[in-house]
């Protein structure tokens, strides 16, 4: 009869479990089946997890073209904005190759109260712009309810020759401390 590494519990074909060695996220195949269900649970929460779904191993999977068990390939740059316009929010998109294809940006609607009353600022994707009139129709008809009237200012259509992408990320090192792995309830 076989023990769970980990708890030290006895396995049976019920309770046991197979255990990656490394993460599959990380190309990892050698497996055992030394470990319980709870443990490897336990394992994948809290040391998989947090090991795979760290920006700058999510960076290196999508270099290396490395899917998780979704079969997706991260992409770390997913969220970010235009270098000094955080309002201004872009993703890099890839193709299945994991090849750059292009900034795109995310289409947003800014409310902005001014003097004479309120201002509306549309960000849209070039590729986009077939829907401006739809979300411009959206708008009318919200401002109707509201008794408001709308009229259009102005349009300006902004191209970044080198778009320069920043992203906001904090790294929480405490996840990989040894105190707070596997001591942690379920």
């Amino acid at each position: 009869m076989f023990r769970c590494i980990i708890c030290l519990r006895e396995l049976d074909n019920a309770t046991a479990s197979e255990e990656h060695i490394f993460p599959e996220a990380l190309g990892g195949n050698i497996t055992i089946k030394n470990v319980c269900r709870e443990c490897n649970s336990k394992l994948g929460r809290y040391v998989d997890a947090p090991l795979i779904n760290n920006w700058l191993i999510e960076a290196k999977r999508m270099l290396l073209c490395l899917p998780g068990k979704s079969g997706k390939i991260p992409n770390p740059l997913e969220k970010g904005y235009i270098a000094g316009d955080p309002q201004h929010e872009v993703r890099y998109e890839f193709d299945s190759n994991g090849k750059p294809k292009r900034l795109y940006t995310v289409p947003k609607v800014i409310r902005e109260e001014i003097d004479t009353g309120e201002r509306i600022r549309i960000i849209l994707d070039k590729s986009d712009e077939n829907r401006l009139p739809i979300i411009l129709e959206k708008i009318a008809q919200r401002a109707k309810n509201k008794s408001l009237k709308m009229e259009l200012l102005s349009r300006k259509e902004v191209h970044v020759e080198h778009p320069t992408m920043e992203q906001n990320f904090t790294f929480n090192l405490w996840l990989f401390s040894p105190l707070t792995t596997l001591d942690k309830k379920s």
